[in-house]
């Protein structure tokens, strides 16, 4: 299977196991954490979203999930993330 190379790998911490993440935000709806993401991968930064009660089959049936996402990103680069969204909240403004 080939790599996604625009989704930005989650970093290692000093003991080689995977950084601990930190929440980001919560995404009412799909579209909103697609763009989210897009926009934290763009610079960087791994995302990882949780989906609460969300089986296999919403996401295949309906294409997208039903209900929002808690969205996390690395601990060590939730600062930049947080930077980020407030600029694109100033943005749009």
């Amino acid at each position: 299977m080939k790599k996604d190379n625009t989704i930005p790998e989650w970093p290692m911490d000093a003991e080689g196991q995977k950084a601990k993440g930190a929440v980001l935000l919560y995404a009412k709806n799909p579209i909103d954490l697609s763009i989210t993401q897009n926009l934290l991968h763009a610079y960087g930064i791994p995302t990882l979203a949780n989906a609460p009660n969300q089986g296999f089959f919403s996401r295949t049936i309906f294409g997208s999930d039903l209900v929002g996402a808690t969205l996390y990103v690395p601990e060590t680069q939730l600062e930049e993330a947080q930077a980020l969204m407030d600029a694109q909240i100033e943005a749009s403004e």
